[in-house]
């Protein structure tokens, strides 16, 4: 969406609300598209004593699977954020202002990168969550493993340690 900065940009104190869904379906996370139903996203546009920040919030909903046991979740996320914007940027170094080439901003592209930014690479069901047997697949939160470990022994699994290297 663009917002259009012109009708406040000369007005401080002046703000443009705005309310739409945003399209992330096609956003690819390492093979995954994490982001499949439109996501709401609502907030303005404010000129604080001649400086333009866009104030925005993002209801997400994150479908993924457990990193341990690769059960299917979905994830709730609020993603708020204050984005500053400036027509000129006396620092070139500065990633926190997003530069304005024209009358208008892309809200699309800010919030798109700030939910990106929010989403953490994996999720877990449950912090005690004991993940799938790495040798026979079982998942270990149902079922225990029957399985025998190339050593002779039982199954790793039947450890209390986690082998899966994934913390959270």
């Amino acid at each position: 969406m663009l917002l259009d900065v012109k009708t406040i940009r000369e007005t401080p104190g002046a703000s443009l609300p705005f309310d739409y869904e945003l399209d992330l379906s096609t956003l690819d996370f390492f093979g995954e598209q994490r982001l499949p139903a439109p996501v709401p996203v609502h907030g303005e546009l404010k000129n604080r004593a001649g400086i333009l920040e866009l104030h925005a919030a993002a209801d997400v909903t994150v479908e993924t699977v457990c990193g341990r046991c690769l059960k299917p979740l979905s994830v709730p996320l609020t993603v708020s954020f204050v984005q500053p914007l400036s027509d000129d940027l006396q620092d070139e170094e500065n990633d926190d202002i997003v530069l304005i080439t024209g009358d208008t901003v892309d809200a699309d592209a800010i919030v798109t990168q700030a939910i990106i930014l929010e989403i953490d690479m994996v999720y877990l069901c449950s912090q005690d969550c004991r993940g799938l047997c790495p040798i026979c697949g079982a998942d270990r939160n149902l079922t225990p493993c029957s399985c025998e470990a190339e050593g002779g022994g039982p199954c790793s699994c039947e450890t209390d340690g986690d082998e899966s290297g994934i913390e959270q």
